[in-house]
């Protein structure tokens, strides 16, 4: 995982903290694009609701923000930017209608190796779908396409009575894992031993 670009689709937002940065400078959009709009001099992304679309989801993060209707993945949109270290954060609020089936995911995922979409990395939260308390939140970590990483986690307040920040830290050292300033998973490097980052080797 030399190089991450941050993916959101339709469920998570990475955002700058200055001002004058907008959308199209550090984003753009994977697919659905025509059922995006961005508002606001570039400052909120808002994914629109179509025939196919069930839910609402909103998030927040400084003078950013992003509302979307979703079922599954009808939009997303990427970093422009690669990075090889970071503290990636968001602020969010998960729909409060039934949301059995769908997954809001905010994640890291590195470029494909030779294109080969299987062999990416990835780390990622991802809310599960429920239709009431208690909410489950998964992380998981996925090196070379393999996954089997996964800690589900009982969320001690109720995701949809409001905004709440989710972050992940990674640099050469560990990979951390937040829920409102408090670390809820921690990987550590073991390339000290011999052991490749690129390829994780976590307790």
């Amino acid at each position: 995982m030399d190089h991450l670009l941050l993916s959101l689709f339709a469920t998570l937002l990475l955002t700058s903290r200055a001002d004058e940065i907008t959308f199209g400078q550090n984003y753009y959009f994977t697919w659905g694009f025509n059922r995006a709009t961005v508002l606001d001099q570039g400052k909120e992304v808002q994914l629109l609701r179509d025939q196919y679309s069930v839910y609402f989801f909103s998030c927040h993060y400084m003078d950013l923000s992003m509302q979307a209707y979703i079922r599954a993945y009808r939009s997303g949109f990427a970093s422009v930017h690669d990075y090889g270290s970071g503290f990636f954060q968001m602020r969010m609020k998960v729909p409060n209608k039934k949301s059995k089936g769908v997954l809001r995911t905010f994640y890291l995922t590195s470029k494909p190796v030779n294109q080969e979409a299987a062999y990416h990395d990835e780390l990622d939260f991802e809310f599960m779908g429920n239709n009431s308390m208690p909410y489950t939140l998964s992380t998981n970590v996925i090196t070379n396409g393999v996954a089997g990483r996964e800690q589900q986690f009982q969320l001690w307040f109720d995701p949809t009575a409001d905004f709440h920040t989710y972050a992940i830290l990674w640099n050469q050292h560990q990979i951390v894992f937040f829920v409102d300033d408090t670390p809820i998973r921690v990987f550590k490097s073991y390339s000290h031993s011999g052991v490749n980052y690129h390829n994780f080797c976590f307790d």
